[in-house]
């Protein structure tokens, strides 16, 4: 579990996530000060991420897949492919994720891998895009669950509790400083709290701001 959430406004997009994560194998806390939230830019694009899931696994001989170095790596490819438009750099970075990790898994106790929100801009045009790796039938698929080109306000509790959201419904930012305070107030609410849904959610609680012509850290990852 981890804590990632994400508001456009007129001034732009907030995206920030706690810094907990956890050693798959040992079911134990591995770091509190993880960098989940990350970004990229190009000519035509602008743009942060985040993954949540089981986001990389190694063996005996050393890396198995990667997702989030695999993103960093596919983002300059994709965006070489984007002159021919949105669906070109789309189709871009999931050929480079599908590279990444098996084509085919047995055994799965679930069929979704792991899942990334990416916000920024394509161009002048404001995006929000969720891409989703699964194993149906054990066979690797990876595809947009959601894409949206938002108006003034959008906001989405990408990973989180269902317990800490009730308060948060109805609050709509419709500025930068009101975005920060939700993402910020939101995701420190789920690492203070002791419900049994914010299991997994904690450490240090980093947050960035997208803008049309620059991208900045309103609170950095301690690992930047």
């Amino acid at each position: 579990m981890t804590a990632i959430v994400t508001v456009y406004t007129a001034d732009g997009f907030i995206i920030g996530a706690d810094g907990r994560r956890f050693d798959s194998k040992t079911k134990t806390i591995e770091t509190d000060t993880a960098q989940k939230v990350f970004w990229f830019e190009s000519k035509t694009i602008r743009l942060a991420y985040a993954w949540t899931g089981t986001t990389e696994a190694s063996d005996h001989d050393g890396s198995v897949w990667d997702l989030i170095t695999a993103t960093r790596e596919g983002l300059p490819f994709a965006s070489n492919l984007a002159m021919a438009g949105f669906i070109s750099f789309l189709s871009g970075l999931r050929n480079r994720l599908s590279t990444t990790v098996p084509p085919m898994m047995i055994n799965m106790d679930r069929e979704e891998l792991a899942r990334a929100v990416f916000v920024g801009y394509f161009g002048s045009q404001p995006f929000t895009l969720q891409i989703q790796v699964l194993y149906p039938a054990a066979v690797l698929m990876i595809y947009p669950s959601e894409i949206h080109m938002p108006p003034q306000h959008h906001k989405t509790i990408f990973s989180g509790a269902e317990s800490i959201y009730p308060p948060y419904a109805d609050r709509k930012p419709q500025t930068s400083a009101e975005a920060i305070s939700f993402v910020h107030e939101y995701i420190q609410d789920c690492v203070d709290s002791d419900n049994p849904d914010c299991a997994g959610i904690g450490g240090h609680v980093h947050i960035a701001e997208i803008k049309r012509q620059e991208s900045r850290w309103i609170i950095p990852p301690l690992t930047s």
